[in-house]
């Protein structure tokens, strides 16, 4: 979605951003996730990018689990 959408909005729109934005790398530190695979989070990207939403989210978004 933020490939298909969002980036292609920001690119339209001419804003300023480097050749690979990530928005992972923008939300959340390296030493965060360092820590987060210390607590027995999986290193796998879903599950940084699901801490990353949760971190990131005022309230508690619905995260299903498969």
């Amino acid at each position: 979605m933020i490939n298909k959408e969002f980036l292609k909005y920001l690119v339209e729109a001419k804003v300023p951003m480097s050749a690979d934005p990530n928005p992972v790398k923008i939300l959340t530190a390296e030493s965060v996730i360092a820590l987060w695979n210390k607590q027995l989070l999986p290193t796998d990207q879903v599950s940084i990018e699901n801490g990353t939403i949760l971190t990131n989210s005022e309230r508690y978004p619905l995260m299903i689990d498969p």
